[in-house]
């Protein structure tokens, strides 16, 4: 074979590799070659590239699989909360049950400056001293405020805080966010 013939075979083995558009542009008058490990050509019995087997599709109904819920590990031990306090539970309770936009508004002006209890995993930390806290078994997030410096600069991403604070602002969009005025002394920090 001559030296122009055999680059362009080896031209043509390659473009074949990578696009896998072979099939129509060997000439049937040539035999095929394809490439070794050491790098020589030599010819097969084929008259045609060996044709890549495609991927074969089902035409039959499959199985779909199914989603499954698995809830998160919560603490074995419950924190006592002082009678009459709020929690996120009772407020995204009144939000669900059915109540129009300005019964809402109503409910939530009524309970600033109650208290409530907190708990949850450290979201973020803020400029001002303020933490973003995700509750662990509640459709809550608190917005927390009035948290001392030191404790603040402390503070981890998932670290597990819980305490008493008096409610400053309830909004709900997409979910409930709390923003909580936090009294320092009932403070937990796990």
């Amino acid at each position: 074979m001559n030296g122009k013939l055999k680059i362009y075979w080896v031209a043509l083995l390659f473009v074949c590799q990578v696009s896998s558009a072979c099939e129509s542009a060997m000439p049937i008058s040539q035999p095929a070659y394809t490439a070794h490990l050491v790098h020589t050509l030599t010819p097969t019995s084929t008259r045609r590239p060996t044709a890549i087997p495609r991927a074969s599709y089902t035409t039959g109904p499959t199985k779909t699989p199914t989603l499954t819920h698995t809830p998160r590990p919560t603490s074995t031990a419950t924190a006592t909360i002082k009678p009459g306090v709020l929690e996120c539970t009772i407020i995204t309770d009144k939000h669900d049950s059915g109540i129009t936009k300005l019964q809402w508004t109503e409910y939530t002006q009524s309970v600033i400056g109650k208290e409530i209890y907190f708990s949850g995993e450290v979201y973020e930390v803020y400029a001002g001293d303020r933490v973003g806290l995700i509750a662990t078994n509640a459709p809550c997030n608190f917005l927390l405020s009035n948290i001392p410096h030191d404790t603040a600069t402390g503070l981890i991403k998932g670290q597990q805080l819980s305490g008493y604070g008096a409610i400053s602002d309830i909004l709900y969009e997409n979910y409930m966010l709390i923003y909580v005025n936090v009294n320092r002394d009932s403070l937990t920090i796990r």
